[in-house]
């Protein structure tokens, strides 16, 4: 067998692989069980090895796990259902999704930061999941999110669970006593306002940029009217705003005529594009539905911001960092030129664009 080269080859994104070759016998059998671990130490990652080569042990981790897992949901008082719509709530506290935040129109109002969450003795240093009730009959969305917060701290995820108390009748402090009441008879009990706990507040006692703030910064809300909760996690977003259609006033008179493109005089024109005879650039000629045989970009940047820009008129822009701040997609093919973002310009009048 040839070696693997050690090397990252000629790829776009390299990768880190191992081989282990396997013969296989006329009729023979072989089970591979490929696990994957992380160690302090390179000491740590051969003990760790050597533990798990043992097919017999194998499967002793996935029977420990699921008798784990039973033994979990029974302390919990939880069913195997409610463990589902748990574990993909989590994926938008570990990774913000637009689909449980706050609106834009929220987002936007907040001028603070993290400091203003310490005076509610929030430290904003773990995620924050914010449950806003405000009707007494549906305290029951509190209790699941309560044992929400259980099943994700035994798991392993840290997170700081707001219980927005938005009662503003008379009742209010009925509500508050029976949310705390709730939380005090829960395995979460001795986590109230400590990290990675859970926090009861009022909002009457909130000033509004300290209520935007708060709802800026959750990576999920939840709001009693919404539903139980696997109702608010299956809810997949929210409805799109409708644009009506351009009603033109006057009818378009001419037609578009598709132009051959420009003749250039060019240097070492090869079919496609050639240098100007100045040598300050090259200019690529593409008739319509014309392709060069690989995308061809440029890029236009300064330190705040920049766009690629591809020879199709593809593009997608960024701002002070081209990977992390990206404002429009970038799809990173190498074979086609996928476009992230377009630009029309219409006549209002005719509709034509």
């Amino acid at each position: 067998k040839v070696p693997l080269s050690n090397t990252e080859g000629p790829v776009l994104d390299p990768i880190v692989s191992i081989r282990q070759t396997v013969l296989l016998q006329p009729n023979e059998t072989v089970r591979i069980d490929i696990v994957t671990g992380v160690a302090e130490s390179r000491a740590g990652i051969d003990a760790l090895t050597e533990k798990y080569s043992d097919p017999s042990l194998a499967d002793r981790v996935f029977d420990l796990a699921w008798t784990h897992g039973h033994i979990l949901l029974q302390q919990l008082s939880v069913s195997e259902a409610d463990a589902q719509v748990y574990g993909r709530l989590a994926s938008s506290i570990i990774y913000a999704s637009s689909l449980r935040r706050a609106k834009a129109s929220i987002l936007s109002r907040n001028r603070q930061g993290q400091s203003g969450l310490w005076g509610y003795g929030i430290s904003g240093d773990v995620p924050i999941v914010l449950v806003r009730i405000r009707d007494h009959e549906r305290i029951a969305l509190v209790r699941q999110a309560v044992q929400a917060h259980s099943y994700w701290r035994l798991k392993g995820l840290a997170v700081d669970l707001v219980i927005w108390n938005e009662d503003e009748s008379v009742y209010r402090q009925t509500l508050q006593e029976a949310i705390i009441d709730l939380v005090a008879a829960s395995p979460e009990a001795a986590l109230v306002d400590r990290p990675g706990g859970i926090f009861i507040r009022r909002g009457e006692q909130m000033s509004d940029d300290d209520r935007a703030l708060l709802q800026a910064v959750a990576r999920i809300v939840l709001f009693d009217d919404g539903g139980t909760l696997e109702e608010q996690v299956e809810r997949r977003g929210r409805a799109e705003v409708l644009i009506p259609q351009l009603k033109s006033s006057r009818r378009r008179s001419e037609a578009i005529i598709a132009s051959e493109p420009p003749r250039r005089d060019l240097a070492f024109f090869n079919g496609l594009g050639g240098f100007s005879h100045d040598g300050r650039e090259y200019v690529t000629i593409l008739a319509p539905g014309q392709t060069t045989p690989a995308p061809w970009v440029n890029v236009i940047a300064n330190p705040q911001f920049g766009t690629v820009v591809s020879e199709g008129g593809s593009a997608y822009t960024w701002a002070e960092n081209s990977h992390e701040y990206r404002l429009t997609p970038w799809h990173n093919d190498p074979v086609s030129d996928t476009c992230g973002e377009a630009i029309y310009l219409r006549d209002d009048e005719t509709g034509q664009f």
